[in-house]
This record gives C-alpha cells, sequence and structure tokens, in this order.
C-alpha cells in the first residue's frame, strides 16, 4: 500500500476518472450562420394562405402517365445535394385541374347542337336576294349589250375596207397506234371585195397553192406561175380554205359565243386596243370536222367591234376513231391600211 507523500516531497495528481460526457460540438462553419438551440429560436409566424389565382396543375400524375427521370448528384465542395428521381408529366397531362376532365378524351370537340335547335335553324326562312331599283334593268342591258357586240362583230369585219390575216391550223394524235400530225397555214389579203388574194401551205411537206381575184377573174398558182381559169374552178378550189378567212370562219360562231365567253380585260393586240374574253365554245367542231372535247380559247375584239386575234385548242375525236388535239388561231393586221392587188402580167 502507498504512503502518503510526506512534506517537501511532489504530489502525484490523481489519476483522471473516466466519465461520460458528450464531446464537444464541432466547430460551426465559416459559411454557415451559428445553430440556434430549439429552445432559444422563436417560432416564425406562419405565412398567411395566399390565395391561388389559377388552378393548380393536376397533382396526381397517372401511372400511365409518368415517366422516370433518372436520379442525379450535384457536388460542391463542402456540400453534397441528391436529387431524387420523380415523375414528370406527359404533354397530355399539362391541364388545370379544374379542366381535367372525361371531356379532353373526346374525338371531336365540336359541339352538337340539340335537334330541336337544328330544325328551328332549318326553319328559319331565308330572305330572296333583292336587287337595288333599276339593278335588273342594267343587267340585262349589259347582257343584251355583249351579245350585240359579238353578233355585230361579223358585220363589223365585213365592212372593214382592207386588212391582212395569217390563219394556222394544227394537229397531232395517234391514229391506229401511230402518231400522226399536220399543220397548215393561210395568208390572205383583203384589198377590197373585188380583190382578194388567198395562199395555202402545208407547214409539214411545203406544198402550197394560191388564187388571186380581180373583179370577175380568177388565176391560180402552184409552184411559180400563175394560171387564169374560169371563177367557177376558182370558187371550187378556194371552197376548203374559206373557213380558214376571217370573214366567214368568224361568221359561222361568233353569234354563239357570247354564252361560253367570259372578259378578261383590256388588251393591245397587234397594235389594235381590244377586249380580251375567254372562251370554252365548241361549235368550231363543224369546221374541224371532228368532235371536240375539252375546248378552250381566247378572243380579242378591237373596241371597234371587229376580231383581231382568237385562238381555239380543244380534245379531238375524229370520224375514223383517230384522237389528237387540235390548234386554231388567227390574227388581222393592217386594217383599213392600203393594199394593192394586182392582175398577175
Amino acid at each position: 500500500m502507498a504512503s502518503a507523500p510526506g512534506p517537501g516531497e511532489a504530489q502525484t495528481p490523481p489519476p483522471a476518472i473516466a466519465t461520460s460526457q458528450p464531446p464537444s460540438p464541432p466547430a460551426q462553419s465559416a459559411l454557415l450562420p451559428p445553430a440556434v438551440p430549439a429552445a432559444v429560436a422563436p417560432e416564425a409566424p406562419a405565412a398567411p394562405a395566399q390565395p391561388s389565382p389559377l388552378p393548380p396543375l393536376v397533382p396526381t400524375v397517372p401511372a400511365e402517365l409518368a415517366e422516370p427521370v433518372s436520379a442525379s448528384e450535384t457536388t460542391e465542395p463542402g456540400f453534397s445535394v441528391t436529387v431524387e428521381a420523380s415523375p414528370t408529366l406527359a404533354p397530355e397531362a399539362l391541364v388545370p385541374a379544374a379542366l381535367a376532365t372525361e371531356s379532353l378524351a373526346t374525338e371531336s370537340p365540336i359541339a352538337v347542337l340539340p335537334e330541336p335547335a337544328v330544325e328551328a335553324a332549318a326553319a328559319v326562312p331565308v330572305a330572296p336576294l333583292v336587287l337595288p331599283a333599276g339593278a335588273e334593268a342594267e343587267l340585262e342591258a349589259a347582257a343584251q349589250a355583249l351579245e350585240d357586240f359579238f353578233a355585230a362583230s361579223s358585220d363589223v369585219l365585213a365592212d372593214l375596207s382592207s386588212y391582212r390575216y395569217t390563219t394556222t391550223f394544227s394537229y397531232s394524235g395517234t391514229e391506229d397506234g401511230k402518231p400522226e400530225s399536220g399543220s397548215i397555214e393561210v395568208q390572205g389579203a383583203v384589198a377590197s371585195a373585188e380583190r382578194q388574194t388567198m395562199a395555202w401551205k402545208d407547214l409539214e411537206t411545203d406544198e402550197e397553192f394560191a388564187i388571186l381575184r380581180v373583179g370577175a377573174r380568177a388565176w391560180v398558182r402552184e409552184g411559180e406561175e400563175w394560171d387564169e381559169v374560169p371563177e367557177l374552178v376558182a370558187d371550187a378550189m378556194s371552197q376548203g380554205l374559206l373557213i380558214y378567212s376571217p370573214l366567214a370562219g368568224w361568221s359561222m360562231f361568233a353569234k354563239e359565243l357570247e354564252t361560253t365567253s367570259k372578259y378578261l380585260g383590256s388588251e393591245t393586240v397587234n397594235g389594235v386596243p381590244t377586249k380580251h374574253y375567254a372562251t370554252s365554245y365548241l361549235g368550231w367542231s363543224s369546221a374541224e370536222r371532228s368532235e371536240l372535247t375539252d375546248a378552250e380559247g381566247d378572243v380579242w375584239i378591237a373596241e371597234d367591234g371587229y376580231p383581231v386575234r382568237y385562238r381555239f385548242v380543244a380534245k379531238t375525236t375524229s370520224e375514223d376513231g383517230s384522237r389528237g388535239t387540235a390548234l386554231w388561231t388567227m390574227d388581222l393586221t393592217d386594217v383599213n391600211v392600203p393594199i394593192s392587188i394586182e392582175a398577175p402580167q
């Protein structure tokens, strides 16, 4: 047993007695405010409830609309924040709760009126269109003026003192499965009622002939020389060509163009102010001697009333069954300009 130290001897400190004391709290980070004991920290006043101006989005996501998002982790020095996985809304689920109803699942959003309302709407009488006073008469007068304009154009053409014209007719199609085509050109001049000339040319073969008239005499040219022939012979030879002259051709269908024509506007053609019309007239088939379909055309009539240009195109079916496309054009020039036509020497 150890004896107590005597006077003057060094005192030996008693051994430390192990106690169960809590360890000292770690030093607060300079970045964070010191912790406040729960007993000392005053309670924060509850924030007053704010009214929501808009209905919240649907809080509950159906399982079939949920799409998982993988967890991610963001790390800064001294911190570790974990973002937990959460569902996302499919686009059709982003609807305010107040609007999320079964009606969104319907296939058609069109409202359907009750049957009585439909019947009532159908029973409402529709007032007839009433034209202003005098308007109906003005429309009738305008229509009559247009009809007279076309009908009178043949007389105006016949009264011209002189003119030149060029008419072309072309065809392309098939016959018995083989392609065929052809085109002719007719050029003529009218110096007066007694002095006229007409020349026909096959544009495919360059074959041509011409007829010249001066008074009661007539000449025919098939090559380089003019041969005088009886007037009846000249009449017979020119019979098939007259349809391509503007006076005969235009007179054949001018009166019927009005019902199939639409006014497009004013244009200057061959140096002459004209009125332009589009037409679907089929009557010129008598000249082509074929059945026409899908016909369309354009007509330019001088403000003075005579035809300056016309152009017709259509699908054709001939008597022998061949099919193709026909194009017929005419241009009138040198109107009322002096033209000299003399007898061949």
